[in-house]
């Protein structure tokens, strides 16, 4: 729901405001001096010329503000309410996962495993720095396989050994975290549109 920037109502109205251009008394006098009396008619330069602007204006403190201000407020209170919820959400996820691998060790053993993988993946990075690419290339492909390994075992171990309700945390914070980036796409494309950088 679209709400007020300033006052927070949502009792905000679409509306569009029509201008037109009359003689420019400066124009006149500018092409007086420059062109003498038939200069005057410089004046009429886009007189009669129409513009047309929209806005928001709140009923309630009387505000007017564009499609980006409204749109962005919206989004704004939908994105803290989707942060705070998918903080809760992650936390209490961690909590019973920290459990869980204290009960079960093989499940520790999973997570360890992964963890030696990203560790040799590090030392093959280190190793390209010191020139030796075909030794970093064979450590680097040990260690993604050491690392698969350990995340397959652990999602294994997981679906066997997971309650429902932190199977169902998981699914909860994945959907969330999907949320999270649809936000924060439209805040960008929203920021496109208006032109803000």
């Amino acid at each position: 729901m679209l709400r007020c920037p300033k006052c927070n109502s949502e009792d905000i109205q679409f509306t569009s405001s029509t201008t037109s251009k009359g003689v420019s008394v400066r124009n006149s006098c500018c092409g007086y001096i420059l062109l003498g009396p038939l200069g005057l008619l410089c004046g009429l330069h886009k007189a009669g010329e129409t513009s047309t602007s929209e806005f928001w204006v709140c009923r309630n403190c009387g505000a007017r503000f564009g499609d980006y201000e409204a749109n962005s407020s919206s989004l704004s209170e939908q994105s803290s309410d989707v942060n705070w919820r998918l903080r809760d959400v992650s936390q209490e996820y961690e909590d019973q996962t920290n459990q869980l691998k204290a009960e079960y060790p093989k499940y520790k053993n999973a997570n360890r495993l992964m963890t030696i993988g990203a560790g040799i993946i590090v030392l093959a990075v280190f190793t390209i720095l010191t020139g030796l690419l075909p030794v970093a290339i064979v450590v680097g492909l040990i260690g993604l396989i050491i690392l698969l390994m350990g995340m397959g075992r652990e999602e294994k171990i997981f679906n066997e050994i997971a309650s429902p309700e932190l199977k169902s945390l998981r699914k909860q914070k994945e959907v969330l975290e999907e949320k999270k980036r649809e936000i924060e796409e439209k805040k960008k494309e929203l920021k496109d549109k208006s032109g803000l950088r």
